[in-house]
């Protein structure tokens, strides 16, 4: 069952959206911006602490499903907060 919600709330991380965006310019030049997204920050660390244990409780027992529901929820987590972060596809470029 863990290894379900993992996977369900990676996948509600790409439709939960808190997002916020501050830029300053001078001269008509942008010299900062700071992009963040905590929807896909908070469901992705989330879904990367449920990956994790849904990874480590299949390990042992080997069960096929936890284990790769587990790892893509793993995956999936570190996607959104490098996203949320704005490391990833921020409009801040």
């Amino acid at each position: 069952m863990l290894p379900r919600i993992a996977i369900g709330v990676a996948i509600a991380a790409f439709f939960v959206t808190v997002e916020t965006m501050s830029s300053s310019s001078h001269n008509g030049v942008v010299t900062s911006c700071v992009y963040r997204n905590y929807g896909a920050l908070i469901l992705g660390a989330i879904a990367g602490f449920l990956g994790l244990v849904a990874l480590i409780t299949s390990l042992p027992g080997r069960r096929a499903e936890g284990i790769l529901l587990g790892a893509a929820a793993t995956a999936l987590a570190v996607w959104h907060v490098l996203s949320g972060m704005g490391m990833i596809g921020a409009p801040c470029g």
